[in-house]
């Protein structure tokens, strides 16, 4: 079984169905306080206080009945609620711009690698020896220069004579 929230499990329920004014429903209201009350100090505390047996703790059903169930009075329990739909809002919103924000960054991750393959995010040679007052040779034009010398008959550097080594050489 998937696990879910407490909000999203909340979202999902089939009983939350809201007004016209965009107020939850009654349905909505009970499992919140319910949920709250069950899991007060108070009830946990008289659970654990009823709870028999050391094997295989049980609690009877009679002594769930004769729990005392706090509810606060009806304007309490509308603020309750009302303050609970305020931050779900405000969940939403803060869900919204994180989604944007993710959206912004696979944007600006894919316009910077773009930037990096063609040279745009680094001083090219030819700016920095301009700037340092240097000479500057592009590589055509060192490729240029160079099959010229070899055109021209330029000597070429004399291998280096290396003696071969026989099979049958032991290292002295």
């Amino acid at each position: 079984m998937p696990q879910f929230t407490k909000r999203e499990l909340y979202r999902r329920h089939p009983d939350k169905q809201e007004t016209q004014q965009n107020q939850p429903s009654s349905s909505s209201r009970r499992r919140i306080l319910c949920n709250s009350s069950v899991n007060s100090p108070v009830i946990t505390h008289r659970v654990q206080e009823l709870t028999g047996g050391s094997a295989s703790p049980h609690l009877n059903v009679r002594d769930i009945k004769a729990f005392p169930t706090p509810v606060p009075p009806l304007p309490e329990q509308q603020e309750i609620v009302r303050r609970v739909e305020k931050l779900f809002a405000f969940a939403d919103q803060i869900e919204s711009r994180l989604r944007q924000a993710q959206a912004h960054v696979d944007r600006l991750t894919q316009s910077l690698l773009a930037k990096a393959f063609r040279g745009e995010l680094v001083p090219t040679e030819h700016t920095l020896a301009t700037a340092a007052g240097r000479d500057y040779e592009p590589a055509s034009e060192l490729l240029a220069r160079i099959r010229a010398e070899r055109d021209n008959g330029a000597p070429e550097k004399p291998k280096a004579n290396r003696r071969k080594r026989t099979p049958n050489a032991k290292s002295r």
